[in-house]
């Protein structure tokens, strides 16, 4: 069975990459976002049309440059 996704804030940036990146659509249904900042998005399809997938260190430091830290649950 999928299920259908609701997050709010950068939980809506780690689902759509778990989604898009790492084989979570098996498992999604639907992605519905509130309050996400999808700007941030287009790095990490940067990062995937760079073939960097699987490897976020860069990203995480680019992140953290700008002052984007921390996990949303």
């Amino acid at each position: 069975k999928q299920c259908h996704l609701v997050t709010h804030s950068f939980a809506g940036i780690d689902a759509r990459s778990a989604i898009s990146m790492f084989g979570a659509d098996k498992q999604v249904q639907s992605l519905t976002t509130i309050s996400t900042p999808h700007q941030g998005m287009k790095l990490i399809d940067l990062t995937n049309d760079k073939g960097w997938r699987g490897n976020l260190d860069n990203l995480e430091r680019v992140f953290e440059i700008l002052g984007i830290t921390g996990h949303s649950v």
